[in-house]
């Protein structure tokens, strides 16, 4: 039986290419509900949506309420898995983080109170995104620091900051209870894209980083595996890790 591939674009004609010969023939192939399905490629489907159906239905912990994406300058959603990715980083041997951070538009879908899936994790964090380390100066993190203020907060675990509402920028910068050391240097935990390509990228490209080859999305089901272990459930949280320094009354001294 001789060898086909078959390539094909939008709005073209599939070409065939037919093997050894390297003939060439092109034919309409139309494609909609009114092509049955192929019964071979069908079964092949189905065995995979079956495993994965199992895998993707494991029960990973329990939340005793809605954690949602909403608000600013933060929320439960991203100052639980900030906290997370921290934790994460800092049990690896041999790395030491300072920090963490990452961008609110990567968690995509809120945790729904009962039972939190391995499925719920996939529509919270739909994205292949590495976890990575980066160095920075203080003064590089400060100015990290004044973009989360001019996005009005970000996720962020290790880092406490004010924002001026009025300057969008950022004050009273602290590592732990610390101020920012301008000259030291720091380990700054983020996501590939948000070094590479996101908002971080103008401060964050040419420094010097390390890749973790940990999926955030792994890491994030792995937490929630370790708070079950624990006999825990997941609660939303806030706290005042971002706090927002609202402009004077007009005619106050």
């Amino acid at each position: 039986m001789a060898l086909s591939a078959v390539l094909g674009a939008c709005g073209a004609a599939p070409h065939v290419v037919e093997p050894p010969s390297g003939i060439a023939s092109a034919r309409p192939a139309p494609i909609g509900v009114s092509v049955p399905d192929d019964p071979q490629v069908a079964a092949v489907v189905a065995r995979y949506r079956e495993q994965l159906g199992a895998k993707l239905s494991a029960i990973l912990v329990r939340s005793t309420a809605d954690i949602g994406p909403q608000g600013e300058p933060s929320n439960p959603l991203g100052l639980l898995v900030a906290d997370a990715m921290l934790a994460r980083l800092r049990a690896q041997e041999g790395l030491k983080v300072d920090c963490f951070i990452t961008n609110d538009g990567g968690l995509r879908a809120p945790l729904y109170a009962g039972d939190v899936r391995l499925s719920s994790v996939y529509e919270v964090m739909p994205f292949d995104n590495e976890l990575v380390v980066v160095s920075m100066t203080g003064g590089q993190l400060m100015e990290v620091a004044h973009l989360i203020a001019k996005k009005n907060g970000e996720p962020l675990s290790g880092l406490r900051l004010v924002i001026d509402a009025v300057a969008g920028a950022a004050s009273d910068v602290q590592i732990g209870s610390l101020p920012i050391d301008s000259d030291a240097l720091y380990a700054v935990g983020t996501t590939d894209y948000l070094a590479e390509s996101g908002w971080m990228s103008a401060i964050a490209e040419k420094l010097p980083t390390s890749r973790t080859g940990i999926l955030m999305r792994d890491a994030i089901a792995q937490h929630f595996r370790e708070v079950h272990a624990r006999g825990e459930t997941l609660s939303p949280m806030m706290d005042d890790r971002i706090r927002t320094q609202a402009p004077a009354p007009q005619g106050a001294p």
